[in-house]
């Protein structure tokens, strides 16, 4: 080992976390991690290091270019120093960044690249197996790049066409079966999330548009979902046909946990906590198979504790990955735990040093969501519903103030005292001018609950349940409701 490695590394007391780097300039750190790879030593030890190495790589673009970067690594091979460990980081370096560091048609980047490497094989026989392992690296990611690169591109084009609307057809949403909603969600939704570069996390990039579209994109929809949610809620002309809709929403975030789609799964439940609709959860009467399935979703999401029940269940997702499982997990709480970090550490040190801590917490945070991102839903999702995600790229929805008001205009449907239901009451009719269309009735089609082979509720809407609503700005409310379906 080397003699200056033991005190290269600190590690917080009774070992409660992972090795780390003392503070220093960008120029040192590259120094330290080429001394630590450079170094003989356990197998504990070795994983550490490369862990250290990966978080480092995630964040480095906060610090510095890549052209930067590469400048030291040249420099500390042309000097001798600490060979060995800096080809291992140029390893690593390429072997998680190629596409988006080096590969670049009609760049000289990997002439650059080639030259380094011809250089440092001229360092001994340990550089010289260094250099072939980081060719072979070179060769597999060129490999990936070129026969997967153009299927992703097209991938994403497909979805470009779909989000700016270029075929405007879009089918009555509750023609599909629940399952299919959220299938197709978890496509859309995992195909933006995995586009999401990690420099659109540095410096809480989700509030910056420009600097994080991806990011932003998936942001942005939580709120869209979850308007969308309440929009087919509130704009059913009956309380059979609202309840329906609750129904059907709380089966689609059922499939979406048992899919691992927590992101969109929590965008629903959004809907159901605006005010516009939680203000009428007691005229529901849910029947108790769907009183159970909400009580345990929302538990499961349960902000309690900082996340406590939702972070054990992510937990056990994360080790599934390796065995080709995928998740799309909650979002918002990846930002919420950057946002604390960001705000608790300071980037620098006496405005000269790096700090290493931040840079360790930012990247295994970083990492995991890469994981994430790795595993491949459009792999366990066979076939897309194109018409259906037109229809989920661009979701029909009302706004908050539009909510309100149409909520307001519904009372909260009340027992009598024998336990018999009463309908929501119903609204008077203003002038034909000022009145919405209703919708028409929902069909009596069944939709299972995951995972059950019973029916859910079969009631037919009556005449009695009839609620017609009114709002004042009526016409721009009309053109929403013709795209939002019977429940």
């Amino acid at each position: 080992m080397s003699r200056s490695l033991p005190n290269l590394l600190t590690r917080e007391k009774s070992g409660s976390r992972p090795m780390t780097l003392p503070a220093a300039s960008f120029k040192d750190t590259i120094k330290q991690l080429a001394t630590l790879l450079d170094s003989t030593h356990s197998a504990e030890n070795e994983a550490a290091h490369y862990e250290l190495t990966k978080e480092f790589l995630v964040c480095y673009k906060r610090f510095a270019p890549p052209a930067r970067l590469f400048h030291l690594l040249k420099t500390l091979i042309a000097k001798n120093r600490h060979v060995r460990g800096t080809l291992r980081l140029l390893y690593f370096w390429i072997d998680s960044y190629f596409a988006k560091d080096f590969w670049r048609p009609g760049s000289r980047r990997i002439g650059r690249l080639l030259a380094l490497l011809a250089l440092a094989a001229t360092k001994g026989q340990e550089a010289l197996d260094e250099v072939n392992r980081v060719k072979l690296v070179i060769i597999r990611k060129y490999r990936d790049v070129t026969s997967h690169g153009s299927v992703q591109l097209r991938e994403i084009d497909v979805l470009k066409n779909i989000a700016t609307g270029k075929d405007r057809a879009i089918e009555r949403f509750f023609d599909f079966n629940p399952r299919d909603i959220a299938e197709q969600l978890t496509l859309l939704e995992y195909n933006i999330f995995r586009s999401i570069e990690p420099e659109e996390f540095y410096d809480k990039g989700w509030t910056k548009e420009k600097k994080a579209p991806n990011l932003h994109n998936l942001v942005a929809r939580a709120d869209q979902v979850s308007y969308w949610v309440a929009s087919n809620i509130l704009c059913q002309k009956s309380a059979s046909t609202q309840l329906r809709a609750v129904n059907r929403f709380v089966l689609i975030a059922q499939w979406c946990e048992q899919m691992g789609n927590y992101n969109s799964l929590m965008e629903i439940l959004g809907g159901f906590h605006l005010w516009a609709v939680s203000r009428l959860k007691r005229s529901w009467n849910l029947e108790k198979k769907y009183q159970i399935l909400l009580r345990h979703l929302e538990a499961m999401m349960s902000p309690n504790a900082n996340y406590a029940n939702y972070r054990k269940i992510l937990a056990k997702r994360a080790a599934a990955l390796e065995a080709g499982v995928p998740t799309l997990p909650y979002l918002g709480l990846f930002l919420k735990d950057l946002t604390f970090i960001e705000d608790g550490n300071a980037d620098m040190i006496d405005d000269k040093r790096l700090n290493f801590d931040k840079i360790a917490m930012i990247g295994n945070t970083l990492r995991s969501i890469q994981a994430y991102q790795n595993v491949d839903y459009n792999k366990k999702i066979k076939g897309k519903v194109t018409s259906l995600l037109k229809h989920l790229a661009n979701v029909p929805r009302l706004s908050e103030d539009e909510l309100n008001r149409i909520s307001e205009t519904l009372k909260p449907m009340k027992t009598l005292d024998d336990g018999s239901k009463i309908s929501l009451a119903n609204i008077s009719p203003t002038s034909s001018s000022d009145s919405v269309t209703s919708l028409n009735d929902a069909s009596s089609e069944e939709d299972p609950v995951p995972g059950d082979a019973g029916s859910v509720d079969n009631d037919s809407s009556d005449a009695s349940d009839m609620v017609e609503l009114s709002v004042s700005d009526h016409s721009r409310t009309q053109e929403i409701l013709k795209y939002i379906p019977n429940a």
